[in-house]
């Protein structure tokens, strides 16, 4: 499917008048609260952008200019901070580094009842009424590139 230099113009058109919109409706907001300064929130205004790629992630950042590192088991991203207010720009963990599996993890709970008597010799140990919760679950950890301005670690072959 090819698009028309028509279908192109329109689209920046509608982007356009988005951002036209979006600037305006900011600038009645400000407006509103200098003039009425008790509705002034105690926290700034947070604008969260989320990215499909590790390359889009990098031009993103770069538009910020100086950021804040965001590291997470999760996300990998940037904020800047403008006064009290932030821009995040982020993206899933996977999209810029390799998942390294490292061993496995049991995590078990158990519901005690703690009427039961003490086994003979223990100190606090109660009998086991139930398990609540058993699961083997992947201890993991992340390889990942020096910046997240550099091209995502690759899955090798093997």
């Amino acid at each position: 499917m090819t698009t028309t230099t028509e279908e192109l113009n329109f689209e920046q058109k509608r982007r356009n008048e988005h951002v036209t919109e979006y600037l305006n409706g900011l600038t009645e907001l400000h407006k509103f609260l200098y003039d009425n300064p008790e509705f002034v929130p105690m926290y700034g205004m947070e604008i969260v952008r989320y990215t499909n790629t590790a390359e889009e992630l990098a031009e993103w950042l770069h538009k910020l200019g100086t950021f804040e590192k965001i590291d997470s088991n999760y996300i990998s991203g940037g904020v800047v901070k403008i006064g009290t207010h932030q821009i995040k720009v982020q993206t899933d963990k996977g999209n810029t580094c390799k998942k390294i599996l490292t061993g496995q993890i049991k995590t078990v709970a158990v519901e005690v009842d703690p009427r039961a008597p003490l086994p003979e010799g223990a100190r606090n140990a109660r009998s086991v009424t139930k398990v609540v919760y058993d699961m083997d679950e992947e201890e993991t950890e992340w390889e990942c590139p020096p910046s997240l301005l550099s091209p995502p670690v690759e899955e090798e072959d093997g």
